[in-house]
């Protein structure tokens, strides 16, 4: 018992000299930033900015029609009024966009289920013909992505 109180006791007294003593210049704790910390804080952040304004800036409604099938890719813009003609294994698909909408109007396929679905016009929204190998969707960025569709309900 004795013994742990002069252990306590010098090892305060030890404490307290060292931290009474003047430590070396090298030894201080630095709180404040040099100039060029502040330098490279300040491209670090601009750099952080400009990044997410690159990101995530908004281009309003950018939306497009993206066709896959075995022949080929195609992209067109979905304002704008255009037949295309789609060859696939089994005959040929004809996909049509107008008045911001696209649909498959017609197809060699035989339960004609792509042309029942009906026209699209939101982001993310696609048609598939799975026995004539086309798929249609829509991307880009919507001003309102949000939205509700039908599979909220």
């Amino acid at each position: 018992m004795r013994l742990r109180r002069r252990l306590r006791r010098g090892l305060r007294r030890r404490l307290r000299r060292l931290s009474a003593a003047k430590l070396p210049h090298s030894m201080k704790p630095r709180l404040g930033l040099k100039p060029l910390d502040w330098v490279i804080l300040a491209a670090c952040l601009a750099a952080v900015i400009s990044i997410s304004a690159f990101v995530f800036k908004t281009g309003g409604d950018e939306l497009y029609v993206h066709i896959t099938a075995g022949s080929g890719e195609w992209i067109e813009p979905l304002d704008q009024e255009k037949e295309i003609e789609i060859e696939g294994p089994i005959g040929i698909t004809f996909v049509h966009i107008h008045g911001g909408e696209v649909e498959i109007t017609d197809s060699a396929c035989d339960n004609k289920l792509c042309v029942g679905m009906g026209s699209i016009s939101a982001e993310h929204q696609w048609i598939a013909c799975l026995p004539n190998d086309v798929f249609v969707e829509i991307g880009g960025k919507a001003s309102d992505p949000g939205g509700l569709d039908a599979a909220t309900f």
